[in-house]
Formats: C-alpha cells, structure tokens, sequence
C-alpha cells in the first residue's frame, strides 16, 4: 500500500480510538479561567460567582432560584445566569457576563403586553436597584433603567 493511504488510514484509527477510549460524557468546555468537562462546569461557575455580593444578595431576595446555571456557545461558557420564578407570571433573573464581567438584572411581568414583557432592565445593578424593583412589587409601570 502507498504511503500516501496508510497516512489517512492511521489518522482514522487513531481518532476512533481516542473517541472510544475517552468518556462518552467527557465534553471539554472552555469554563471561564480553564478547560473542564461539561458536567464540571456548572458546579465551578456556581462555586465561584455565587460569591459575587450582588449575585449573593439576588439569590437571597428570590431564594427559589436553584442556583446559577451558564450558557455557552461554540465549546465556551459565555454567560453565568439565575432566573426565580415569581407569583401571576412575573419572574426575575441576573446574568453575569463572561466577557466583559458586566451584570445584568431583568424582571418579567408576562401579565402585560407583549412589548412590555421586560419591566426593569439593569445593567451593572446596585443592592438598592434590586431592592426597588418592579417585579418583587405588584407594579404595572414599564422601567428600562
């Protein structure tokens, strides 16, 4: 056999044999400040951002969040986020931005129309900002602060 086949022929064995030998489970992510699996990541990220004050004082305001979950796109967390699920279809949520490590705090009220589903929308927000919301208060007014 020519040596220009036998080079593709052992590329193909060698990458069948790591896709066998290595965890089905095992999905390398870029998780924020290193490499782990899929299934590491979310622990991590939870660990290390629920420490942040604000993110703190978010899940202690909306205590039902069940603890920060990330997004990511192309094999990288992109975003860590918490989302509490609040009475009449108002719910709220903080994103914490990998990229720029921006924080960003919304509130839903899905009672009202459709253009004003998001009634607070605060970029970088402060304690007090969480604590004069319009979604832990039965409001009706439209903020986009």
């Amino acid at each position: 056999m020519k040596t220009r086949y036998k080079i593709p022929i052992v590329v193909a064995i060698i990458m069948v044999a790591l896709f066998v030998l290595l965890p089905v489970t095992y999905k390398p992510i870029i998780c924020d400040d290193g490499m782990l699996s899929l299934d590491d990541c979310g622990p991590y990220l939870n660990e290390k951002y629920s420490k942040l004050s604000i993110v703190e004082h978010f899940m202690g305001k909306y205590p039902d969040t069940g603890g920060l979950g990330f997004r990511s796109s192309v094999f990288m967390a992109d975003r860590v986020t918490a989302t509490s699920s609040l009475e009449e279809k108002r719910a709220a949520s903080i994103e914490v931005n990998l990229e720029d490590s921006s924080v960003t705090y919304r509130c839903y009220d899905l009672n009202l129309s459709e253009d004003d589903h998001v009634t607070a929308d605060i970029t970088n927000p402060t304690v007090e900002d969480i604590d004069n919301n319009f979604c832990w208060e039965k409001r009706k007014i439209k903020a986009d602060i």
